[in-house]
Order: C-alpha cells, then sequence, then structure tokens
C-alpha cells in the first residue's frame, strides 16, 4: 500500500475505484473469486505488479517468502461489491451479487 501511495497510484482514482482497491489489503475470506469489472481489473493488475516486485526484491534480500502465496495474499473478492457500495447501492442490493458473508 505504502509503494503504490508513494508511487502515486491513488491520484487518478475515483473514490469508488479507492475503495475498491483498498478492499483487496483488509478481505480474508476463502470464496470464489468474481469477474472483476473491467473498470477494477487494471487498477487490480496494476497492485498485483507492486506485489510481484515488493515480492522479488524480499526474496533477492534472501528473506523468505512465497512470491505466488505473496501476490494472492491481496484478495480482490470484495471488489465488484465495495466498489457498487461506495456508488450508492443498498446493503440490500449487494447482498444479492454476493456470497460473502456480511
Amino acid at each position: 500500500l505504502t509503494e503504490m501511495l508513494f508511487g502515486g497510484q491513488f491520484t487518478e482514482l475515483t473514490p469508488q475505484q479507492m475503495g475498491a482497491l483498498l478492499s483487496c489489503f483488509v478481505f480474508e475470506e476463502k470464496a470464489n473469486v468474481p469477474k472483476i469489472a473491467e473498470e477494477l481489473s487494471g487498477i487490480l493488475r496494476t497492485m498485483q505488479g507492486y506485489a510481484k516486485r515488493i515480492a522479488k526484491i524480499t526474496k533477492e534480500s534472501k528473506l523468505d517468502i512465497d512470491e505466488d502465496k505473496y501476490v494472492e495474499s491481496f484478495k480482490p473478492h470484495m471488489m465488484d461489491v465495495v466498489h457498487q457500495w461506495c456508488s450508492g447501492a443498498s446493503f440490500a442490493e449487494i447482498l444479492k451479487k454476493t456470497d460473502i458473508f456480511e
């Protein structure tokens, strides 16, 4: 997250996109990954690129890390529903679109 902040990745994002992206840092449940809206897929790829770079540097520094597992620890499962919620969708509408426990 810090790397993305200092890299200026949040300057062009809408509040809805920021909320969706930040959901990747806090969601921990196991769930099926839903199809990510095109508007959010680029943001997700950027975040995953940062995660890969951090994992690579960590490994080069002789620290124990599973690069793939690290990248996968940032879960995009809630991106669409958080984006919809930030865009004004009601809680009832969001519950219809996800199987993730509230």
